[in-house]
């Protein structure tokens, strides 16, 4: 079921939704935070309350409160998607690390923030919705090197859980080997963005302050997805190898790999992209027709008041 661009949207400035997904590794966990890490790991163990992933990116933290301190939401922007890539790539849980980060945001911003939850573990393995997030370590998902399978479930997800909302999506990354193409796809197919999610790319290592590198804003054309779960299969039907989105950006194809030519691809995110807004056109009719259609009832009078 999808539901169209043209929906009317009653939001105002005031109740606007900002969503920051943050990456770890080279972004929250920067070079500064990774040397500061080591020197401190020398002495003792790290405790769970230990502050040093807040006290190496203030930065970031007054560049988000800036955008919005009210009806804030935190996603983890990482690969870290599940708590076996969680454990793999070491340092602290990068979980525990966005809680600290909200109640962070909370006590020295006064951000009216939230973490949601959701992780593409909780798609890939059919569990419910936060539950990776929340301690089920037996969920697992296709690491997808560029993001994008990422952002596309994460975007429909909050579109999804706030229908009509406008909402500023904030994705901060290390790399622009990453965020460069994202800013390439998401500017050739602004219609796979949801309705009224304006997409905002940043670089942050956590020597500088964020650089905006892009703002993209959902097509007019553009529908919310809410069966997003099933189609980010469809959508990259080979996700399973880390490769094949690099390909498709780099337009590069290696015979020895299952990786689908430049041009292959672009017709397949075409013709993905016309399905989605056929199948949106035809949902949306039904939902007009549905609420037209009065149906008749016909009302017994009460006894006595029958006219003669």
């Amino acid at each position: 079921m999808f539901a169209s661009a043209d929906t009317e949207n009653k939001s105002t400035p005031s109740d606007e939704i900002h969503v920051f997904s943050l990456d770890a590794d080279g972004c929250i966990f920067s070079q500064n935070y990774i040397n500061k890490y080591i020197a401190a790991t020398k002495k003792t163990e790290l405790k769970k309350d230990d502050t040093l992933c807040l006290e190496t990116n203030d930065l970031l933290f007054k560049e988000m409160a800036s955008h919005s301190k009210k009806n804030a939401i935190l996603m983890v922007g990482s690969n870290r998607q599940s708590h076996s890539m969680d454990e793999f790539n070491g340092k602290e849980s990068f979980f525990l690390v966005l809680q600290k980060i909200e109640a962070h945001l909370r006590s020295a911003y006064q951000m009216d923030v939230t973490i949601d939850p959701y992780l593409l573990s909780d798609s890939f393995s059919s569990v419910a919705e936060g539950a990776t997030f929340k301690g089920d370590k037996s969920t697992s998902f296709p690491v997808d090197e560029s993001k994008l399978l990422m952002l596309y479930a994460q975007t429909h997800h909050i579109a999804t859980k706030h229908p009509g909302k406008k909402i500023q999506f904030h994705f901060y990354d290390d790399r622009e080997d990453i965020l460069r193409p994202l800013k390439s796809f998401f500017e050739k197919f602004p219609e796979l963005l949801p309705p009224h999610v304006t997409l905002h790319l940043h670089k942050y290592n956590g020597t500088a302050e964020p650089q905006k590198i892009v703002s993209i804003s959902a097509s007019e054309k553009s529908a919310l997805d809410e069966n997003y779960v099933a189609n980010l299969k469809k959508l990259f039907p080979n996700y399973r190898d880390p490769k094949w989105l690099f390909g498709l950006f780099k337009g590069t194809h290696n015979q020895n790999t299952n990786i689908l030519s430049y041009r292959q691809m672009d017709k397949m995110i075409e013709k993905f992209k016309e399905d989605r807004l056929k199948t949106a056109a035809i949902a949306l009719q039904a939902k007009q027709n549905k609420t037209s259609q009065t149906p008749f009832t016909f009302k017994t009078p009460a006894l006595g008041t029958r006219k003669h």
